[in-house]
């Protein structure tokens, strides 16, 4: 199986190029004021040309579920393991499935939860390795009800 080539994608056709152009439609990701792409595929219809690349079917590693995770990384924030340097990683010869194995070892991480008022922009979301993101959930108790619904449960 090879990997996608973007070099090779599709343009929209001239009217749907003008129409993202008339309308300013711009990208769904939380915090990007980019135009919508102009190439064909997936994401073409909500994502900006760099988000779409970034997208998991494209080898990416952001998910239109989970927008957040458009601002991960491969380096983890929190203890500066870079996924790219591991060697059970490089061992994996299928670039698809190496890129696949290192999308499980970085998470996306709100700094501030939704649940607390965050969101899903770039300048609050945290690369961070499986290991870390689990201490921080743990340590900070991310999986805890917010105060305010427990109040509102009273």
């Amino acid at each position: 199986m090879n990997k996608r080539d973007p070099n090779l994608d599709e343009h929209k056709s001239i009217d749907e190029c003008r129409n993202i152009l008339k309308n300013n439609m711009l990208c769904s990701i939380p915090g990007c004021n980019e135009q919508l792409t102009m190439f064909e595929g997936v994401g073409s219809n909500s994502l900006c040309r760099e988000h779409q690349l970034k997208d998991t079917d494209c080898g990416g590693m952001g998910r239109l579920d989970r927008p957040h995770t458009y601002h991960r990384d491969w380096i983890c924030t929190g203890c500066g393991y870079d996924v790219r340097e591991d060697p059970r990683i490089k061992a994996i010869t299928d670039p698809i499935l190496k890129d696949r194995a290192m999308r499980m070892y970085m998470h996306g991480d709100h700094i501030v939860r939704r649940a607390d008022g965050g969101d899903d922009s770039a300048d609050i979301i945290n690369a961070l390795c499986t290991m870390c993101h689990n201490i921080k959930t743990a340590t900070e108790e991310d999986w805890k009800i917010p105060q305010k619904e427990v109040d509102l449960l009273k």
